[in-house]
């Protein structure tokens, strides 16, 4: 009985293969519109990478747990944490990171569906304010809308942005009007993230896969040089992963720059008046409603979760550690 139970094991396992990223994600089929196929061997190296970072950034925590001072700097250096700091504090910073790694390894139950994840942005079209709207099946409505007696408000978002229906998803989507030519238009555009649509998704430009800034591949790029210069390409999917999981709200941008983060760092209980740590004055843009500090900006904020991953991904195998995210330092 035994070895019998053993064979179907293997064999299950056997069937089911290698997870891939469409165990994860639904990927819009075909080459036009956001569709990834003639990206799809790519993007399951990608979703290799992204586990690996994920592992990494995991074991520095457990290392640190263990007594490793390298792994005690690091979550140090990039996420304010000391030997003040409590196991209840520790714990939580760590599920931060936890839930990306556990999308990747089974995916989540989120309520709205499994999320999508589209190339390119093309799976949005722009539409008028003054176009037949369309029902979640996408059908075109006819009838007026009923607007009662007339006191009806409208979110800011709906004011201040742009229609755009996606055929995929059956709804409207507004955001800024991207000169009608969509976010994947912007010379500096990557990836976005929808965490407002049922399901969300994730969109990855064409930029993300050829972005000369990126290393070709996680590790590909010699530790000495600075840590900015060699992140994966694949860090931008790891980056918008976290918007998936946590929210945009909950993981805002906080800032791309390693020493900007670092900085803030010198000042935790700060609270600026921007989420935005490259501008914290600036409360008329990402204003800080909730009255986050640095410190939990900073642990917030994706591009750290990708510095330290990387980071700690080379202490492991290239033994190389990156004192202030500078130049890779060997580990004698």
């Amino acid at each position: 009985m035994n070895l019998l139970i053993l064979v179907l094991s293997f064999l299950v396992a056997f069937a089911w293969g290698k997870p891939t990223i469409q165990d994860v994600f639904h990927l819009k089929t075909g080459n036009t519109k956001g569709g990834c196929d003639n990206r799809l061997s790519l993007l399951n190296t990608w979703f290799d990478e992204v586990k690996d970072m994920a592992q990494a950034g995991l074991q520095a925590f457990t290392d640190a747990g263990n007594g490793n001072k390298i792994a005690a700097g690091t979550l140090s250096q990039f996420l304010g944490i000391t030997s003040k700091t409590s196991a209840n504090e520790f714990k939580d910073v760590k599920a931060f990171l936890e839930e990306v790694h556990e999308f990747y390894q089974q995916g989540l139950d989120f309520q709205s569906g499994t999320p999508w994840l589209f190339c390119g942005s093309g799976w949005l079209e722009r539409k008028e304010r003054d176009d037949y709207s369309q029902d979640s099946d996408g059908d075109i409505k006819h009838e007026p809308v009923d607007c009662g007696d007339g006191d009806m408000e409208l979110e800011p978002v709906e004011i201040q942005n742009d229609p755009a229906y996606t055929a995929d998803l059956w709804q409207y989507v507004f955001e800024e009007d991207y000169r009608g030519r969509g976010y994947c238009s912007f010379t500096n555009s990557l990836a976005g993230t929808q965490t407002n649509t049922k399901p969300t998704a994730i969109d990855l430009c064409p930029k993300a896969f050829n972005n000369p800034k990126g290393a070709q591949s996680l590790g590909s790029r010699a530790p000495t040089k600075d840590l900015p210069d060699i992140l994966p390409r694949s860090a931008t999917l790891f980056h918008e992963t976290f918007h998936l999981v946590h929210g945009n709200a909950d993981a805002p941008d906080a800032s791309y720059d390693i020493s900007t983060l670092l900085k803030a760092l010198e000042y935790p209980k700060r609270i600026p008046k921007s989420t935005n740590l490259d501008s914290p004055n600036d409360k008329k843009h990402n204003p800080n409603s909730d009255k986050l500090t640095n410190l939990d900006l900073v642990r917030r904020n994706p591009e750290t979760w990708v510095y330290l991953c990387v980071s700690y991904w080379h202490t492991i195998h290239r033994r190389f550690y990156f004192p202030n995210g500078e130049k890779g330092t060997p580990i004698l």
